[in-house]
C-alpha cells in the first residue's frame, strides 16, 4: 500500500483479534503484556513526567505509565482504539484516570508547546507510518520534546529477524530437532499495514538523520518458554546483541536530543 492507511482499517476487530495483547485486554485485567512492561520499564521512573503516548492504540501503556505515576497524553486517529482506550481507563483508580487525556487525531497533525514532554513513546506505530510521515512525526517530537528528555520507540518486524534469523531457525529445527516450524510468523494484517518495516541500521539512521542520539537494541518478549539455566543463558546469547540485531524479532530505540 502507497499513502497513509485509512484509519477505518484500525477496527474494533484488528484491536481484538489480531493486535498483540488483545486476550489479556479483553479479559478485562489490569496486566500488561510483556511487551508493554518491558517499553515502559524502559522508560525508568516516572512519576511525575509528562508522558505522550503516540499511537496509543487500546491505551494499555497511557493507562500503567498513569499507574506509574506520569500524566499522559494519549493520541490515535483511530475511533475504534480511543473508544477502547477509554474502556482500559475505567480498570484504574480515580485518581490515576485523571491524570490521563486520550485525543483522536493524527500523529502528523499533532501540536503541543515546545518542550512539553519528559518521555514521548511510539511503539508499535513506526512500521505504520510512510516514511515521510516518520519524517513529520520526528520533526514535531524534536519540538516538543523536554530538555533531557527521551524518545522510546518499539517496532516490529525486525526484518533482518525474517531475512536472516528465522530460516536459520528453521534449518537449525529440522536438522537438529526434527521439527517442523511455521513458514511464516507474519499475522494477516502484516502485508496490509506493515508499510515501513525497519532493520536496526536503517531505524538507527532515520533517527540520526532526525537529529537524535539513539541506541537500539533486539527485542524478544516471548513467553512460555522453559525457564531453566541452559534456556536462559542460549536466550540470552541469541537474544542480545549482537546475535539479537538478527535474531531478535523486534527493536526497541532509546533516543535523546
Amino acid at each position: 500500500m502507497t499513502g497513509k492507511i485509512p484509519p477505518h482499517y484500525y477496527s474494533y476487530e484488528y484491536f481484538t483479534t489480531d493486535c498483540e495483547g488483545y486476550d489479556i485486554f479483553l479479559q478485562g485485567s489490569s496486566d500488561i503484556s510483556e511487551r508493554i512492561r518491558g517499553v515502559v520499564e524502559g522508560a525508568g521512573d516516572l512519576r511525575g513526567k509528562r508522558v505522550l503516548d503516540l499511537g496509543c492504540g487500546r491505551g494499555e501503556l497511557s493507562c500503567e505509565a498513569a499507574r506509574r505515576g506520569a500524566h499522559v497524553v494519549g493520541v490515535d486517529y483511530s475511533q475504534a482504539a480511543i473508544e477502547l482506550a477509554c474502556q482500559r481507563l475505567e480498570i484504574l483508580e480515580p485518581k490515576e484516570r485523571e491524570r490521563v487525556v486520550l485525543i483522536l487525531e493524527d500523529v502528523c497533525q499533532i501540536s503541543f508547546p515546545d518542550g512539553s514532554f519528559d518521555v514521548i513513546f511510539m511503539v508499535d506505530l513506526y512500521e505504520h507510518l510512510q516514511p515521510q510521515e516518520i519524517e513529520e512525526v520526528l520533526r514535531k517530537v524534536r519540538k516538543i520534546l523536554a530538555p533531557g528528555g527521551k524518545l522510546i520507540i518499539h517496532t516490529g518486524p525486525n526484518v533482518w529477524f525474517y531475512r536472516y534469523g528465522y530460516p536459520l531457525i528453521r534449518v537449525a529445527a529440522r536438522l537438529l530437532l526434527r521439527k517442523k516450524t511455521r513458514e511464516t510468523l507474519r499475522g494477516s494484517y502484516d502485508a496490509l499495514m506493515h508499510v515501513n518495516e525497519q532493520s536496526p541500521l536503517s531505524l538507527y539512521r532515520d533517527l540520526k538523520k532526525a537529529g537524535f542520539r539513539a541506541r537500539v537494541v533486539p527485542c524478544h518478549f516471548f513467553t512460555g518458554f522453559d525457564r531453566s539455566l541452559l534456556m536462559r543463558v542460549a536466550m540470552k546469547v541469541l537474544f542480545e546483541p549482537p546475535l539479537g540485531y538478527v535474531f531478535g524479532p523486534t527493536l526497541k530505540a532509546t533516543a535523546r536530543l
